[in-house]
């Protein structure tokens, strides 16, 4: 979704690698959108505690 161009690596002993670069602007934008869409479906945007048992 983010990279456009993708790199691959094989090692000596014929291992590969294969991923998308990236840029790091790029990269805060996306995580950025995704912290709105969060933000958007929790309550009033808010951060919840951690749950917690009352015995």
């Amino acid at each position: 979704m983010m990279g456009k161009a993708t790199r691959v690596i094989v090692d000596q002993s014929g291992e590969r690698v294969e991923y998308t670069a990236v840029s790091s602007a790029n990269l805060m934008a996306y995580i950025r959108e995704l912290e709105g869409k969060l933000g958007a479906a929790s309550r009033g945007g808010r951060a919840v505690g951690p749950l917690r048992f009352v015995w």
